[in-house]
């Protein structure tokens, strides 16, 4: 019997922390996950993150753990395509 305690607890020790931590009522912090092109894992941001995509829209990551993100912008986009040349 004592090998199952060992393995329980061994389990519950091993358990990965969630990736924007827990509030103050222990509750796991929702988070966002977006995908980008030729990357095998998901980029994972937190409540009020924010950043900018290649189409230049500005995104956020909201409390709920939804990404709100703004129209793109044609002049980035200009801009974006020009850097570098």
């Amino acid at each position: 019997m004592r090998w199952w305690v060992a393995l329980t607890v061994a389990l519950i020790g091993c358990k990965a922390a969630p990736p924007c931590g827990y509030d103050e009522h222990d509750q796991e912090v929702p988070h966002c996950e977006w995908n980008i092109d030729k990357v095998p894992e998901p980029v994972v941001e937190c409540p009020g993150d924010s950043w900018a995509t290649p189409e230049c829209e500005s995104c956020a990551c909201d409390i709920d753990g939804k990404i709100l993100c703004t129209e793109p912008q044609s002049p980035c986009a200009e801009t974006t395509a020009g850097a570098g040349s």
